[in-house]
């Protein structure tokens, strides 16, 4: 059978560590004169991610060796989210068959419109959500506290338009890739595995 992508990565052992990293196409020019800067934003943005597992055995290192081989370096994608914030800050809690939120905004946009169910959830800043499903799994991060129906903005700039589309805040991924078509597994004079990884959006 084919593999289908994004995968979904192995629960056990989870991650030990997850770098989360969101990264700008901003530029900065500066005069070796009089030092005055001037700052180019483009609006190239993305998420960037390196993860770490913990020491496992061999029996346990197995499913997570062949599911990053699998991706076949950067051809396969899989999904990653923040692990510590599986569940928001802010009082909404939804998941794509629990529709509690919908979005609404055009391309390129760095704001949502949310329709919330009911007028008093909230979602705070710093709090991810899911937009889509799948292969389709965009990962946002809320910037600012948001009570009730209304514009908030949101990074990185979406990525597609959405008019009504459910807002995922359990458990919310985006699909990545691997950063390099390298995958290393290495382990020790104990049999003890060491894996860790590079990611970036998939965009």
């Amino acid at each position: 059978m084919a593999i289908s992508y994004p995968i979904t990565f192995p629960t056990a052992p989870n991650y030990s560590g997850v770098t989360l990293r969101a990264m700008h196409a901003t530029v900065t020019t500066q005069s070796p004169f009089t030092y005055k800067q001037q700052i180019f934003r483009h609006p190239g943005a993305r998420w960037e991610a390196s993860v770490q597992l913990p020491p496992m055995k061999r029996d346990q290192a197995g499913g997570w060796k062949s599911a990053l081989t699998s991706l076949r370096g950067q051809s396969g994608t899989f999904l990653l989210g923040n692990a510590n914030y599986y569940t928001p800050r802010g009082t909404l809690r939804s998941t794509a068959s629990d529709v509690q939120c919908a979005a609404t905004g055009s391309a390129n946009s760095e704001a949502l419109t949310l329709d919330f169910n009911v007028s008093t959830k909230t979602l705070l800043a710093g709090d991810y959500i899911q937009l889509g499903t799948g292969a389709t799994s965009r990962l946002y991060m809320i910037l600012e506290d948001q009570t009730g129906d209304g514009s908030v903005e949101v990074f990185p700039r979406l990525r597609e338009s959405y008019s009504d589309a459910v807002v995922t805040t359990t458990g919310a991924v985006g699909v990545f890739r691997l950063r390099s078509n390298v995958v290393e597994f290495g382990w020790d004079n104990l049999e003890t595995y060491g894996l860790q990884f590079e990611a970036i959006e998939a965009v």
